[in-house]
């Protein structure tokens, strides 16, 4: 790869690294005291109401997030002077609408799987027993204040989060940086796979869902590339956290998979939009380095916390010495 492939590469993760640091850390030292609502679910000892962890969990989420996105503000302002921000992203001037339509494409192609994946996993037990707070939020009764506890932690706030990161700073910063169009998206997925660490395992069943978020991941990400806006993605993204009963779940695919066969144009000339935005694939030695790199960095932070939290710094490092290279030829 480039010099500045393998910069923009070390920033992203020196950057998340040092977010997760931050979020683990930082308010200890300010002396904040935040609760973590899920640790305290199990499914035999659902709350009476899900009102009272409604606060809590969003002052967690947005401490977590808020931290990594303070990182990414202070890295960009320092490293503005050596890279094109809008290398490789095109921001087409699509209307709302159509931005509409393309996350109901998308819609079409990942929530039928993903669904029917989840829902199988519930009715059936495919895998051994998860966390208890999944557990136990896949056996809640669907009343109302649980949906308000659920927009945060899974349908309204976390979407907008999580795609302003993934998409918007990561995806973002790797298109700025690399000449394939397919590393940004890979690279994005892998990180983005990895880091639900509660889904990972060893059954048959985490390692479907597994790939699920990969390919998840994949069709947001070349939604973001398509459009420059983060709006389909985050609507799509919705829609699959979006808590239902098995039934109405099962419905909403079936009337998806209806549409699609309905609007089969549509979807086969927006299919092949997709796979013609990360065209051709060019693997070369250093993209799979890359990728390993970035999923061993990944897998260490659930497993080897310090090790990974470690090499924060040190990608930090060697971004700055690869930048300031880079600058240095450019001046010449």
């Amino acid at each position: 790869m480039r010099r500045l492939e393998w910069a923009g590469l070390l920033e992203v993760l020196a950057v998340i690294l040092l977010g997760l640091a931050l979020a683990g850390f930082g308010p200890a030292l300010l002396g904040l005291q935040l609760s973590n609502p899920l640790a305290t679910l199990t499914p035999g000892s659902l709350p009476s109401s899900w009102l009272p962890l409604v606060l809590p969990m969003l002052q967690l989420l947005l401490v977590q997030y808020g931290a990594q996105f303070l990182v990414i503000a202070i890295v960009l302002i320092v490293g503005r002077w050596w890279i094109r921000p809008a290398d490789g992203l095109r921001r087409d001037s699509k209307s709302t609408p159509r931005l509409v339509l393309l996350a109901s494409l998308a819609a079409i192609v990942a929530f039928p799987p993903v669904r029917i994946l989840m829902e199988a996993g519930r009715v059936w037990d495919l895998a051994p027993a998860g966390p208890p707070w999944r557990e136990a939020l896949l056996s809640a009764p669907l009343t109302g204040d649980f949906y308000l506890f659920m927009a945060v932690l899974s349908f309204g706030v976390v979407p907008v989060l999580e795609e302003a990161l993934y998409r918007g700073y990561v995806q973002g910063r790797l298109q700025a940086t690399f000449r394939s169009s397919w590393m940004p998206l890979v690279l994005t997925s892998v990180l983005f796979t990895f880091l639900h660490s509660q889904y990972l395992g060893v059954d048959a069943f985490s390692l479907a869902t597994t790939a699920m978020l990969f390919g998840l991941s994949m069709v947001l990400g070349v939604l973001y590339r398509q459009t420059g806006s983060l709006l389909p993605s985050i609507l799509v993204h919705a829609l699959i956290n979006l808590p239902m009963s098995t039934g109405v779940a099962l419905g909403v695919a079936t009337a998806l998979t209806v549409a699609g066969a309905i609007w089969r144009k549509a979807l086969l000339a927006w299919i092949r939009q997709a796979l013609a935005t990360i065209r051709p694939i060019d693997i070369r030695p250093s993209h799979l380095l890359a990728i390993a790199v970035m999923l061993v960095t990944t897998l260490l932070i659930p497993v080897k916390p310090l090790w990974a939290l470690t090499l924060g710094p040190v990608f930090l490092v060697v971004f700055v010495v690869l930048a300031r290279g880079t600058l240095a030829r450019r001046r010449a």
